[in-house]
C-alpha cells in the first residue's frame, strides 16, 4: 500500500510539472498576441494623428 501512495504522489508530482509548462507556454502565447495588438493599435493610432496633424496643417 506505501508504494502505491508513493507512486501517486509522485505522479501528481510530475503532472504539476507538466500542467505549469502547459499554463507557461499558452500565457507566453497570449502574451505575444497582446503585444501583437498593441503594436496594431499603436500603429493604427499613430497613423491617425499623422493624417489629423497633416490635415490640420493644410486647412
Amino acid at each position: 500500500m506505501q508504494i502505491r501512495s508513493n507512486a501517486e504522489s509522485a505522479a501528481f508530482y510530475r503532472a504539476g510539472k507538466v500542467e505549469h509548462m502547459r499554463t507557461d507556454r499558452r500565457l507566453q502565447t497570449l502574451l505575444r498576441c497582446q503585444k501583437s495588438l498593441m503594436n496594431k493599435e499603436l500603429w493604427l493610432y499613430s497613423k491617425d494623428t499623422h493624417l489629423h496633424v497633416q490635415t490640420h496643417t493644410y486647412v
